[in-house]
C-alpha cells in the first residue's frame, strides 16, 4: 500500500469479504460497508474511473466504519459507563480509592481507556479500520502529488505492476505478446521456447513505458519496479551460475530497447553493464578474458559516454592514437596490458568531459533501464517514426540479457545473416550475411568494420578478396546456424529471417542467437 493503482484496488477487493465476515462474527451487520464495497467493485470495471473517485469511496467506507463504531460501541456504553464508574468510586473499589466520583476528567479518561480496550478486542474491527485509513492516506498522497497533472494521475490508476517484468525463458500468458514485450523480446521468447540458444534474461515491458511519467514522478512506484527487477536478476544469477557485481564471477548484462514495431539503431543500447575497474581486474584473471575484460570495460564506457552526448569520433580518436602509439592495425592486436591502458584512458577522458560514470553495478543497471526508455523520445527516434509513419504511442520495452562474448579471441565472433540470398528469387536456405571474429555485435550492425561473408557461396558470388568465411573457418558454427534456420523455416513454418548471432568459441555449443 505504499502506492495504489487499479491492480492494487483489485487486490484490496479480494480481502474485503474477509473483513465483512469478521464483522459479522463480531455481531455487527456490515450492510452499509457492503454497499461501498460493491461501489468499489463496479468502479474497477469502468475504464476511466478516476483516482479521486476511488478516494471518495474509501472515505465513505471510513465514515461507515466510524458509524458502526459509534452505534455498537460508544453509544452502547456511554451512559451506563459513567453510572457504573461513579458507583465503583463511591463504594471504594480498590482500583479507584481516593478518587472524586464527580471528577469529569477522570471519568472521561476511564471511559476512553475502556472503549479502546473494547475496540482492540473486537474481532477484525480495528484492523479493518486501520487498513481503510492507510488506503485513504496513500490515495490522498497520490492526489496531492499529481494534483496539477491529471493525465499522470489517470495513468496511475491503470498501471499494473504485475505486468512489468518477466523472464525471457518463462511463460506468462498475460505478458507474452508483441505489444507488451516488444518485437525483439517477443521473438526471442518464441525462439527460446523452441530450444534455440538464446542468452538468458528478462524483459521490462511496455507497461512501464506507458506509465513512465507516473513511475518517475513517484519514488514508491519506482522503488517497487527496481525491487521486481532485483528479484528477476537473482533468478538470472541462479540460472547462469554468475553473480551480478561479483569481481570473482561477474554477471555482465546487455540492456537493449525493443519496440513492438522495429526501429533498428534508433534507440540506446548498453553493453557490459555491471562492470567497473575492480570487477574488470577480477575478470581479466579468468581464462580467455585477459584481453576481453578490458575490451568489455572500454565498450561499456563508450556506450555510457555516447548516451551522455559524446559522439563516436571522440572514442575513435583515442583508439587511433593508441594504434599509432603501439604500431597495430586492429584492436585484437593490442596486448591485454595495452587494452587496459586504453580502457583507463577512456575513463579519464570521459571524466574530463564532466561525465560521471557510476561504479555501482545496480546503479548502472537502473541508469541504463531509464535511459533506454527515454531514448524512445530521442530526436533521432522521433524523426525515424515521422518518416516511417509510426505512432509515438507504441513505446518500447527493455530487454536485459546475460552478456555473451564474441570478443574473447580469434575463436569467437559476431555476425548477422539472412537465411536466404536476399538478391535471389530462390527461397532455399542459403546463409548470406556478415561476421567478424573478436568483436561484439554492435561492431557488425553499426557497419564500422570490414566484415567477412557467412557462406562460401556468398564469398564466391561477391568476389571477396579474402578466403575467409564463417563456413570455412567456423564450420560447426555455420552448420548449426543452417540447422537452426532449417528448423525455423521448414519445421516451424516461419518466413525467411535476418538473424543476429554471437559465438564464444568454435564449437556448436558456443553459438547464441541475439535477435531475429
Amino acid at each position: 500500500l505504499n502506492f495504489i493503482t487499479k491492480s492494487t484496488i483489485i487486490k484490496i477487493l479480494s480481502f474485503m469479504p474477509l473483513f465483512l465476515q469478521a464483522l459479522q462474527l463480531e455481531g455487527i451487520p456490515p450492510h452499509k460497508l457492503s454497499t461501498k464495497v460493491n461501489m468499489l467493485r463496479t468502479g474497477t470495471g469502468i475504464k476511466l474511473f478516476s483516482i479521486d473517485q476511488y478516494h471518495d469511496i474509501f472515505l465513505n467506507m471510513s465514515k461507515a466504519m466510524q458509524g458502526l463504531i459509534k452505534e455498537y460501541y460508544i453509544d452502547t456504553h456511554r451512559n451506563n459507563f459513567q453510572i457504573i464508574m461513579r458507583q465503583m468510586i463511591k463504594h471504594g473499589h480498590e482500583d479507584f480509592k481516593n478518587h472524586d466520583p464527580n471528577d469529569k476528567t477522570l471519568l472521561f479518561k476511564l471511559s476512553e481507556n475502556f472503549l479502546r480496550a473494547q475496540l482492540s478486542s473486537a474481532f477484525g474491527l480495528q484492523v479493518f479500520d486501520t487498513f481503510i485509513s492507510k488506503v485513504i492516506n496513500t490515495l490522498q498522497s497520490e492526489v496531492e502529488r499529481f494534483r496539477n497533472k491529471k493525465a499522470i494521475l489517470n495513468l496511475l490508476t491503470t498501471y499494473n505492476p504485475d505486468l512489468t517484468v518477466t523472464q525471457l525463458h518463462d511463460e506468462n500468458s498475460a505478458i507474452d505478446n508483441q505489444i507488451m514485450l516488444g518485437n525483439k523480446a517477443h521473438w526471442l521468447k518464441r525462439l527460446s521456447s523452441f530450444g534455440f540458444p538464446v542468452p538468458k534474461g528478462l524483459v521490462i515491458t511496455t507497461e512501464v513505458y506507458r506509465c513512465t511519467e507516473a513511475i518517475l514522478g513517484y519514488k514508491n512506484i519506482l522503488k517497487n519496479l527496481y525491487k521486481r527487477v532485483t528479484v528477476e536478476i537473482s533468478k538470472l544469477e541462479r540460472a547462469t551460475g554468475k553473480k551480478f557485481g561479483s569481481p570473482q564471477n561477474p554477471l555482465l548484462l546487455s540492456v537493449r530497447s525493443g519496440a513492438a514495431i522495429s526501429m533498428p539503431g534508433m534507440m540506446d543500447t548498453f553493453l557490459n553493464v555491471g562492470i567497473n575497474r575492480e570487477i574488470c581486474e577480477g575478470l581479466s584473471r579468468q581464462k580467455h578474458f585477459e584481453w576481453a575484460a578490458w575490451d568489455c570495460y572500454r565498450r561499456f564506457l563508450q556506450t555510457w559516454g555516447m548516451n551522455e552526448g559524446l559522439d563516436r569520433n571522440f572514442f575513435d580518436r583515442i583508439i587511433e592514437d593508441f594504434k599509432v602509439k603501439f604500431c597495430v592495425t586492429k584492436k585484437l592486436l593490442f596486448t591485454p596490458i595495452q587494452m587496459k591502458e586504453i580502457a583507463l584512458t577512456y575513463c579519464d577522458e570521459i571524466k574530463k568531459q564532466g561525465i560521471k560514470v557510476s561504479d555501482n553495478p545496480m546503479e548502472q543497471l537502473k541508469y541504463a533501464i531509464i535511459q533506454t526508455f527515454k531514448s524512445w523520445n530521442s530526436e533521432r527516434a522521433r524523426l525515424f517514426r515521422r518518416q516511417m509513419n509510426i505512432s509515438d504511442e507504441w513505446g518500447t520495452a527493455v530487454t536485459i540479457q546475460k552478456m555473451v562474448f564474441g570478443n574473447l579471441n580469434e575463436e569467437s565472433g559476431s555476425g548477422v545473416t539472412f537465411t536466404r540470398d536476399p538478391d535471389s528469387p530462390d527461397s532455399e536456405i542459403k546463409l548470406f550475411g556478415d561476421f567478424f571474429f573478436g568483436v561484439q555485435g554492435e561492431d557488425i550492425v553499426s557497419g564500422l568494420i570490414e566484415t567477412y561473408p557467412i557462406s562460401e557461396a556468398q564469398r564466391i558470388k561477391e568476389r571477396r578478396n579474402s578466403d575467409i568465411s564463417l563456413e570455412s573457418h567456423f564450420p560447426k558454427i555455420y552448420n548449426r546456424l543452417v540447422k537452426l534456420s532449417t528448423d525455423l523455416i521448414k519445421q516451424k513454418g516461419f518466413s525467411h529471417q535476418e538473424i543476429e548471432f554471437t559465438f564464444e568459441n568454435d564449437t556448436s555449443d558456443g553459438l547464441y542467437i541475439l535477435q531475429m
